[in-house]
């Protein structure tokens, strides 16, 4: 079960999967933690309905950070996609130049420290969906997309989505409609290359 937690000046907003809401009005970071830790026993509950509110994908606590008003680091696209990874902050995940986002647009600024165009194309639309908030694809825009990224394969687009089609990465049925969805097994996937990749650079 996942939830997702922005804290708002003296109020805290708490969604517990997609289908509940919870908000609390508090005065000091004790009644936050206390709050966060009671949601934790509510969570305990509801687990019967876990496959009911669950996507499957492991989503990354922020802590409470001494004189700030919110939990999340969330500000843009690159805070959103670093609050999704393990251990990597905003400023690493700019500083490593995997990517870029401008003005709506995504560069991957080096397809070739990707092992795999799968690994390349999994991030790709990971970024999109979970940076961008872009959500069903449509095939012809994605692949206006992936022909901008000098991504190196020998295959064509057409095969290269069948591979994730059936190593489970992408919405089989969604993608049959000619629209692109990752599935919590590709969202995985990304996250994992995206924290290979974050730590390597950081320590060179």
């Amino acid at each position: 079960m996942t939830d997702q937690r922005k804290a708002l000046k003296g109020k805290l907003e708490i969604l517990i999967g997609n289908a509940i809401k919870l908000i609390i009005d508090f005065d000091d970071e004790k009644e936050v933690i206390s709050a966060l830790s009671s949601i934790e026993k509510i969570k305990e509950s509801l687990v019967k309905y876990d496959k009911v509110f669950s996507t499957g994908v492991p989503t990354k606590t922020i802590p409470i950070q001494q004189g700030k008003d919110r939990l999340s680091e969330v500000e843009d696209e690159y805070g959103k996609i670093a609050n999704m990874l393990d251990d990597v902050n905003v400023e690493n995940l700019r500083q490593s130049k995997i990517f870029s986002i401008k003005e709506d647009a995504v560069q991957l600024l080096k397809p070739n420290q990707f092992k795999t165009a799968t690994e390349a194309l999994c991030v790709l639309i990971f970024i999109l969906e979970s940076g961008l908030g872009k959500r069903d694809i449509p095939y012809e825009a994605f692949r206006n997309i992936f022909e901008s990224q000098n991504i190196k394969s020998g295959s064509p687009l057409v095969m290269l989505m069948n591979n994730l089609k059936n190593a489970k990465y992408i919405d089989s049925k969604k993608y049959d409609a000619k629209t692109i969805s990752l599935t919590p097994k590709g969202q995985e996937n990304a996250i994992g290359v995206l924290n290979k990749l974050v730590t390597t650079t950081a320590k060179q």
